[in-house]
């Protein structure tokens, strides 16, 4: 599955260290991990 809500606090975490960091390449390791996590591609279309 996708991102979910339960991964957004970690997310958010980790876009707001990369965007305050003055090297955010120090951050590589911690996001490859967590997206290593999601190793499909998933499309969702709704109806409407």
């Amino acid at each position: 599955m996708g991102v979910t809500e339960a991964d957004a606090p970690q997310l958010a975490a980790l876009i707001a260290e990369a965007l305050r960091s003055n090297a955010p390449e120090a951050l590589a390791p911690r996001v490859a991990e967590f997206r290593a996590t999601f190793d499909r591609l998933h499309y969702i279309r709704q109806a409407g």
